[in-house]
């Protein structure tokens, strides 16, 4: 049956039917809700489950998972915007954080309205942002993305982990106690996929 699924969704997007657009909106959300970009099956399902809202296109998913295929669709996704960027919840999970703290970790990513390091760090690419790091707020790059509606804030047990987990995921261990430097600072801005005028509007 989840072949079945998989042969469905290809042939839905690939002929552009009203069945493929409501598919491709499902998963641009999906993505979103991840915090990861395309294409399916790219990523491993089992680590990134907790993340995700049970549908029809997750259980695609877990298929191309567990027996290693990957789809190429053409659907929107969520870019890397500089030289060294990287995806907040993918670095999370190489740091080691998993189930509901991975869980938790998203919630804060989602409600600061960020996806990759781009979103959280100073215009130089040094630095966590102070806003982001204290929970207030992302630099706000992506205007073009529509956010599914926001839960109730996270909680200040939430906070404390997102702390940690940019402390141990990006932060060098070489600063000053609470500095907010980079181990691997973000360089050059991909002008193709974000308009400066917004980075320092």
């Amino acid at each position: 049956q989840e072949i079945e699924h998989i042969v469905t969704l290809l042939t839905e997007l690939a002929n552009y039917t009203q069945t493929g657009t409501l598919l491709q909106a499902t998963l641009e959300q999906l993505f979103l809700e991840v915090g990861l970009d395309g294409p399916l099956g790219k990523y491993d399902y089992n680590t990134f489950q907790p993340l995700v809202t049970k549908t029809w296109i997750s259980s695609v998913w877990q298929t191309l998972s567990e027996f290693r295929i990957v789809i190429h669709h053409p659907t929107y996704h969520l870019p890397l915007l500089r030289l060294n960027d990287c995806y907040l919840m993918q670095a999370f999970a190489q740091a080691g954080y998993k189930g509901t703290d991975l869980a938790m970790l998203s919630r804060c990513r989602m409600f600061l309205k960020a996806t990759t390091l781009s979103d959280i760090v100073t215009v130089d690419g040094n630095a966590i942002a102070s806003l982001a790091l204290d929970g207030k707020e992302s630099n706000d790059i992506r205007p073009h993305v529509q956010w599914p509606r926001q839960p109730p804030p996270p909680s200040a047990k939430h906070w404390v982990l997102w702390r940690q987990a940019l402390q141990r995921a990006f932060l060098s261990p070489y600063g000053a106690p609470n500095h907010k430097t980079l181990s691997r600072p973000l360089r050059n801005w991909d002008t193709s996929q974000v308009s400066l005028t917004t980075v320092w509007r």
